[in-house]
């Protein structure tokens, strides 16, 4: 794992954790507009290493060594107070662990479509070898791809596939996705306000999680974005987590 700083450490630090086969260059829109007044830690997770252009190859193995990971690196550099911890997708739930394990004191915490608790092996199984095989096909066609869908959405998450596939390989998103879909949220400290969000195009597969983190704290906010697909507000609409984290 690897990490990315901008701003001031004088200023309230502020985590961002990206998803599955997404680079922490997802967050630069984000970084851009809050890095005069936030410090900001981007990590770059397990399997999924880019920068200057490259890829380093490197294996994800479970949620739980990407957040003692992140929790080793904050304490490391006497970051223990968080202000916020944006997660998205896999790193919503990475976020909710690293929450969990109460490490490092977080204030805000946003579970941006992040599972939170278990889906069964056969779901499990299903997802991680089709996504295995649905990535290397991106990489591999993405000039069709691009071809077949043309909203800024998908360009966007092609790219995102072509940088981070040669990190992690196949390997990767099977390893995501068995330890991603066994993980249960079990408690997130009484300091910490929690938001949980997705889009309304992917009710269907969180409505679940909505229900679970409302059991585990019934003060969630829970925001659903309309006709929003599956991590489409970083991609779309930045400006939206920028307000938020602005006006925590």
């Amino acid at each position: 794992m690897r990490f990315k700083e901008f701003g001031n450490r004088n200023q309230p630090s502020v985590v961002l954790i990206h998803g599955l086969f997404v680079s922490w260059e997802i967050f630069l829109p984000i970084v851009n507009e809050l890095k005069n007044d936030f410090h900001l830690i981007v990590p770059m997770l397990d399997g999924h290493i880019y920068d200057n252009g490259m890829s380093e190859p490197s294996l994800f193995t479970t949620i739980d060594d990407e957040a003692h990971g992140i929790c080793d690196y904050l304490q490391k550099n006497d970051l223990s107070q968080i202000y916020c911890v944006y997660g998205i997708s896999l790193g919503g739930g990475i976020a909710a662990r690293l929450t969990e394990l109460n490490r490092c004191k977080v204030k805000h915490l946003i579970i941006d479509a992040g599972p939170i608790l278990p889906y069964g092996t056969m779901f499990t199984l299903f997802c991680s070898y089709y996504q295995a095989l649905n990535c290397w096909c991106t990489c591999h066609f993405a000039t069709l791809y691009k071809k077949l869908f043309h909203s800024h959405y998908f360009q966007v998450a092609i790219d995102e596939v072509q940088k981070t596939y040669p990190s992690g390989g196949m390997r990767t998103p099977i390893n995501v996705y068995k330890s991603l879909y066994a993980y249960q949220l079990t408690t997130i400290p009484a300091e910490t306000s929690v938001e949980f969000w997705h889009g309304s195009k992917e009710t269907w597969i969180f409505q679940r999680c909505v229900n679970h983190i409302l059991k585990v704290r019934p003060d969630t906010t829970i925001i659903v974005f309309p006709k929003m697909q599956h991590a489409q507000v970083v991609i779309d609409k930045p400006e939206i987590i920028v307000e938020k984290i602005r006006n925590k």
